[in-house]
């Protein structure tokens, strides 16, 4: 199949030698990827952002004068440090056997670790394309 000669190339070639120019440019290659990270980033933040949405809704409702007693329940507990000193679950809010100031904690660690990705890759695609316009300036 390699041998058959069209219109389109030159005499005496089968359009094999091409393959040494089939190389994509590495600021390309670093704005993919880190696009492709960034849009997960993104899609994590819009998911971290409905569940804090849900849990600050009592507050949201108690400005609009609404009431719901099953909302209005959840509260997050003040003081953590005792579960993670002595270990002990009980005057300690629980929510499926596990503390929810904790949980509560974890989240933010999370959060701030979805942020951090997304501030990193963010600057990956400056930099990327802060390059591609230097060379082409050149």
């Amino acid at each position: 199949m390699a041998s058959k000669v069209t219109l389109s190339q030159a005499l005496g070639t089968d359009g094999s030698d091409y393959g040494h120019r089939q190389k994509i440019a590495t600021h390309y290659q670093v704005s993919a990827t880190n696009k492709s990270r960034l849009k997960y980033c993104i899609f994590f933040h819009y998911l971290l952002f409905f569940v804090m949405l849900a849990k600050l809704s009592a507050d949201i409702l108690d400005h609009l004068d609404i009431f719901i007693l099953e909302i209005e329940e959840l509260q997050i507990p003040q003081d953590v440090w005792t579960y993670l000193t002595i270990g002990k679950s009980e005057n300690i809010h629980l929510w499926q056997g596990l503390p929810y100031g904790v949980l509560w904690y974890a989240f933010i660690l999370l959060a701030s670790q979805v942020h951090c990705f997304s501030l990193y890759f963010s600057w990956n695609l400056l930099v990327a394309w802060r390059t591609r316009g230097a060379k082409r300036m050149d």
